[in-house]
């Protein structure tokens, strides 16, 4: 059936960060066109794609799926699954190909896809293209948290600051810019004097020579203007709402930044946050497209008693009118929790997942020991055709140009084997941890979230969806495919995977 059908070749790569150690394109379809020609399978196409496929809408990934249900072609080859999708609509398009035997085959460097085999299985790669992206996000997120805790800012550092760029990441410190630091503290000085308006301290800046850190261009006044603004030149920064001292050298000091501030015309006196609320900076309004805040307010009643609350809202900062109301804390948690519900697996069901998975484990294992012996025995035989070579050079029978030619050529296939045999290892190895803590995770989501601190809260919100949404009192969000796939059925015998809608609302 392989050699008797037609393929199409199918090669992605953008720039988003998880597809930076990513083959590239060309790179991709030289050894698709080895796989295709290797074992005799005919392509008819190659479709070369660099988009990020995090969101359905890819147009070349339309196109081939459009000529496979056309009939023009019954098998895929890629480099391996997630080239495909990253998105569970994307995931759901090849399933259902799969499934209707629209097509029969897909090929990729690690394994093979047929309509017979366990479709669970592919629920876990596509899943595991989504949680790496949901891994990447908490990891960061982690990290910059660690430099906080340690006093640094996690980001750029603003202009008369220069970041480490050879400490190890993590633990990168910032230091004086020695060509700007002086020059910024000047325009200071112009500023406190209370004898010159930003736009003539921009003058002044031009003057001096005072250039913006990458660009080279001289900065302007909106420049300035964030420069008298950011509190980090008084040795504080914000981040995720919270105020936290910096160990950076401070350019100024507290009382001069508060002066600065009344200078420019603010109101009082620059006060921490001390508030944290677990929802904010991640849901959007769904009529303006405006960032949803949270504030609390506080009721009193005439006997003398106080009612406390949290609402949500569009903070209103686009130029779009916006009619949205509020939502109380209460029934955004109750909304989380109403979605969490299904997700809320029996210990009985989560290790009959976790057992069911461990045996396509297992089985995948000894297909797989069998492609790592070939690889081990590739691997030998490129070793011993280096001694040979040597042995050679040494008898003097070839030249060092013969000799340089031919050992460059054999160490650049021993790399490519290594690659692989390195390759096969990691997935072996990862793919099966990664579904053990999704089901994990399933099961016990709605308990951290109902008795968890704010902040779990927050990262169980983040890892079950993305593209939150907050219109007519309604939370939705596009719920994370691996977590999909984990929902518990009425009956273990009739589960299947459900291929559902991308986007829901949580009530």
């Amino acid at each position: 059936m392989e050699q008797a059908a037609k393929y199409f070749i199918y090669a992605r790569k953008s720039s988003e960060s998880e597809d930076r150690q990513v083959l590239s394109v060309e790179s991709q379809i030289r050894q698709l066109q080895e796989i295709a020609q290797k074992r005799k399978l005919k392509v008819i196409n190659i479709f070369r794609e660099e988009k990020s496929a995090k969101e359905p809408g890819r147009q070349i990934f339309t196109d081939m799926v459009n000529r496979i249900k056309a009939g023009e072609a019954k098998g895929i080859i890629c480099w391996k699954l997630n080239r495909l999708a990253r998105n569970p609509v994307d995931g759901g398009t090849v399933q259902w190909l799969l499934q209707n035997k629209e097509l029969e085959h897909i090929a990729s460097a690690e394994r093979d896809y047929y309509p017979e085999d366990n479709i669970l299985m592919m629920n876990v790669e596509f899943g595991m293209a989504n949680q790496f992206i949901i891994d990447l996000r908490r990891d960061t997120m982690r990290g910059m948290m660690d430099k906080v805790r340690q006093g640094w800012f996690p980001f750029v550092a603003p202009i008369g600051y220069v970041n480490d760029p050879y400490s190890p990441q993590g633990q990168r410190k910032i230091f004086v810019d020695q060509k700007r630091f002086d020059q910024i503290r000047k325009l200071w000085d112009f500023l406190l004097s209370g004898t010159f308006t930003v736009f003539q301290i921009s003058k002044k800046a031009e003057e001096m020579g005072v250039q913006a850190k990458f660009s080279g261009d001289t900065i302007g006044a909106s420049s300035i203007y964030r420069i008298f603004s950011n509190k980090f030149y008084a040795g504080e920064f914000d981040f995720q709402g919270k105020t936290y001292k910096g160990k950076h050298k401070p350019m100024i000091t507290m009382d001069e930044f508060d002066h600065a501030q009344r200078i420019l015309g603010k109101r009082g006196k620059p006060r921490t946050i001390s508030n944290y609320f677990s929802f904010t900076g991640m849901i959007k309004c769904g009529e303006c497209g405006g960032t949803v805040t949270a504030e609390n307010k506080t009721k009193r009643l005439k006997s003398g008693k106080e009612y406390h609350y949290t609402y949500y809202h569009c903070s209103h900062r686009t130029k779009t009118p916006c009619k949205q109301l509020v939502l109380t804390k209460d029934e955004m948690e109750r909304q989380i929790d109403e979605f969490l519900l299904p997700l809320a697996i029996t210990e009985d069901f989560k290790n009959w997942g976790i057992d069911n998975l461990r045996i396509e484990h297992e089985k995948e294992m000894k297909g797989q020991n069998k492609t790592n012996e070939s690889n081990l025995s590739d691997y030998k035989e490129n070793k011993k055709m280096i001694d040979n070579l040597l042995d050679m050079k040494l008898r003097e029978m070839i030249d060092d140009e013969t000799f340089k030619t031919k050992k460059d050529a054999l160490f650049a296939e021993q790399k490519a084997i290594k690659k692989r045999m390195d390759t096969l290892e990691d997935r072996m190895k990862n793919w099966f941890e990664l579904a053990e803590k999704a089901f994990n995770f399933s099961r016990y989501a709605r308990y951290w979230f109902n008795n968890g601190n704010l902040e779990d809260k927050k990262i169980i919100l983040q890892t079950i969806g993305s593209k939150l949404m907050l219109k007519d009192k309604i939370l939705y969000l596009e719920p994370d495919i691996l977590f999909e796939k984990c929902t518990e059925p009425a009956e273990f015998s009739d589960w299947y995977p459900r291929l559902e809608s991308n986007q829901r609302p949580i009530a």
